[in-house]
């Protein structure tokens, strides 16, 4: 069958194009700098720091696997390591294999992978939310938590079937994916490149550590390859092809929803969720679909793990469904048909449970043992995750507002923003209409949908128009019915004046109102990393526990005086800014930037001093960041000193300070400076 979406000649060119020295390079950025290497061993950490040195046979190598085609011997190498799923496992059903890939195969996968995107848009539709530009994770969640609402209001029997495909990653056969590419329209040169990174892949697996002998692989997508995702969301488009045939047939009955909209099924990655009316035609018709999506696809539906639910149906009538087909019986949506969007607490099911989730993620041992960093990096996980857990649970709730068994989430949404309405956020008052009535606006020459005046969009049209001058609500009025012209009136979010909604935008409306307003504005610097930004917050706030803060909270010590030189109270003001110890370090600093020299007493003449520095914002980011960094290591020589460890010369921390902000600076930032430049002109660095 003919695939209504295909790439365009244009589209094609582009996927097919020399490979050039920048996408390379943001390849390389794009890939995490600390995961766990392959069997070459390289990390993109060390890829980033030497890239310098490295760029040209890097670049090299790439272009050669694209020009000829193939991938050499050991080039497509992986280890094959087995992540337990749930705790003792002792089956290999437990685990999941994750495949520890080589950094130039990863280089090359991550360059077909940030191409094969751009057109994604175009080929997939709209019942996939996964991996996807513009598409939110939550869609399809959210559509189907407003479906089961909308059909348990009206008593619809209807039913739900949750499929689970058997190691669907692992399964997919190679020519099946090769012939949905062609179908699709990909170019010659393309299919044969996606077909090397398939053919020539090896793999080993580590067993206590070490690899086995190496073995060829013959089908399946690896998990941990950055072209993984995007080729299994082709796979699975495939398959939505083949079903929506099968509804344009009227073989299969969806769910419907008014005049023209009716809902069959919708796809998260590798979870498929299929709905329509209750009988035994529509269960009989899904199973058949994915019996010979099997044969093709290689995807086999794990039934143990599927589940069917009935809404408005007789439970004996459910259970008799499920037990013909081989399945479960679900009874509670959110638990299930959720679980994919959490990954944190899949079976959440009342908000007394969130609390108790988030008490035992931040409970106190696990904080002992992190940094202060990690403490920060914890919390925002948990707090961040906080919105999702509500979606999973049997009668979740966000606080006490929903009642029903089963919520609504759109409902829970428009309560809290009740909810802050009365506390004073009114989130509905930036919600204002583009167009407004369209009494006083004019139909064509006005470009009131769009940027473009609908006389220059359809000039033909236009000739033939009587009444020139018709508002848009009298055309729109007079069109009724005629959907090739009647367009939505469009509404703006003009909370942050960019007129798009933003999840962020909202956050930080809530943030301004309710979180308490400090003196001064905290100050943040991304070059470096979250423990040493906090660590300045502390100085900032004098938090730390010297001598003198010490004695006066009235504990017992043998002297106040400052460890480093001996001769005065130990205060954070003393040792992070008068010291001479601190000074010495400073007026190095000072000298290698090129500054004028200026006695810093406090953390306000710092900040002074800081904010009159003439340097370009940016720079002077780089360098704020350097200061944090010297009161990060005198801190730490001060604590060696104290509690016997062996310190380091003083003389070697300046050296010990300005290779390792490089190494930061070439990690978290796009910096082009080289070793010599930042030795020799670090205020010259381009970011």
């Amino acid at each position: 069958m003919d695939f209504m979406n295909r790439i365009t000649s244009d589209q094609n060119e582009t996927l097919e194009g020399e490979v050039t020295n920048e996408e390379v390079k943001k390849a390389v950025w794009d890939c995490g700098v600390d995961k766990a290497p392959g069997p070459d061993g390289f990390t993109f950490g060390f890829y980033r720091r030497y890239w310098n040195l490295i760029e040209s046979d890097v670049v090299n190598a790439v272009k050669w696997i694209f020009i000829h085609g193939s991938i050499p011997k050991g080039g497509n190498s992986c280890f094959i390591t087995l992540i337990p799923k749930i705790p003792n496992a002792n089956m290999v059903k437990d685990f999941r294999p994750i495949s520890l890939v080589g950094s130039v195969y990863k280089i090359v996968a991550k360059i077909l992978a940030n191409r094969l995107v751009t057109v994604l848009g175009d080929l997939v539709n709209e019942i996939q939310s996964a991996f996807m530009t513009d598409r939110q994770i939550l869609d399809g969640l959210f559509i189907l938590n407003e479906l089961v609402q909308w059909c348990k209001k009206r008593k619809k029997q209807v039913m739900f079937f949750k499929v689970d495909f058997e190691k669907a990653y692992d399964s997919v056969r190679w020519e099946f994916l090769d012939d949905i590419l062609k179908k699709f329209g990909f170019g010659k040169k393309w299919c044969n490149w996606i077909q090397s990174c398939l053919q020539f892949s090896r793999g080993s697996v580590l067993v206590n550590g070490s690899p086995t002998q190496e073995f060829q692989f013959y089908k399946g997508l690896k998990q941990g390859d950055p072209l993984s995702p995007f080729l299994f969301i082709l796979v699975m488009e495939s398959l939505h092809v083949s079903f929506q045939r099968v509804v344009d047939a009227g073989l299969f009955k969806g769910i419907k929803m008014g005049s023209s909209l009716q809902i069959s099924h919708l796809f998260y990655a590798d979870d498929a969720i299929f709905m329509g009316h209750w009988n035994q035609s529509n269960i009989s018709m899904i199973t058949r679909v994915l019996d010979v999506f099997h044969r093709a696809s290689g995807l086999r539906i794990n039934m143990n793990k599927s589940k069917l639910m009935g809404i408005s149906v007789d439970d004996s009538m459910v259970e008799q469904a499920a037990a013909k087909i081989g399945c479960v019986v679900l009874k509670t949506p959110f638990k299930y048909l959720g679980s994919r969007v959490g990954g944190l607490m899949s079976r959440v099911q009342s908000w007394n449970e969130i609390i108790e989730g988030m008490e035992a993620r931040l409970s106190r041992w696990k904080l002992k043992t992190l940094s202060i960093g990690g403490r920060l990096t914890l919390l925002k996980s948990v707090l961040g995750a906080i919105h999702i857990y509500p979606l999973h649970g049997e009668g979740g709730k966000i606080g006490k507002l929903i009642t029903s068994t089963y919520p609504s989430i759109w409902l829970s949404i428009v309560q809290e923003v009740e909810t802050l309405k009365r506390q004073g956020i009114d989130l509905m008052s930036f919600i204002t209409p583009s167009l407004g009535n369209g009494l006083d606006t004019s139909f064509w020459d006005v470009p009131w949908r769009g940027d473009i005046a609908f006389k220059e969009l359809a000039p033909r049209i236009y000739a033939l128009e009587s009444m020139k001058g018709i508002t848009v609500a009298l055309k729109l009025k007079r069109l009724k019915g005629c959907i090739l012209i009647i367009r939505k009136l469009e509404v703006t979010w003009s909370l942050d004046g960019v007129g798009d909604f933003t999840v962020a935008s909202v956050r930080k409306a809530i943030d301004d109102h309710i979180l308490p307003t400090g003196n001064t504005n905290t100050r943040w610097v991304k070059e470096v990393p979250i423990k040493i930004n906090i660590h300045a917050w502390k100085v900032k706030n004098d938090c730390f526990p010297t001598m003198f803060n010490m004695s006066r909270r009235g504990m017992e010590i043998d002297t106040i005086l400052c460890p480093l030189c001996n001769r005065t109270a130990e205060s954070s003001r003393h040792l992070l800014f008068s010291c001479q110890f601190i000074r010495d370090i400073m007026h190095k600093i000072i000298r290698w930037w090129e500054l004028d020299h200026r006695e810093i007493d406090s953390y306000d003449d710092w900040l002074e001093w800081v904010t009159s520095i003439r340097l370009p914002i940016k720079v002077k980011k780089v360098f704020e960041g350097i200061c944090y960094i010297v009161w990060w290591y005198t801190w730490n020589w001060r604590n060696k000193k104290i509690f016997g460890h062996d310190n380091p010369p003083k003389a070697s921390i300046f050296d010990e300070i300005v290779s390792r902000y490089f190494y930061w600076i070439r990690f978290r930032c796009n910096a082009s400076i080289s070793w010599t430049e930042w030795l020799k002109n670090p205020n010259l660095i381009l970011l």
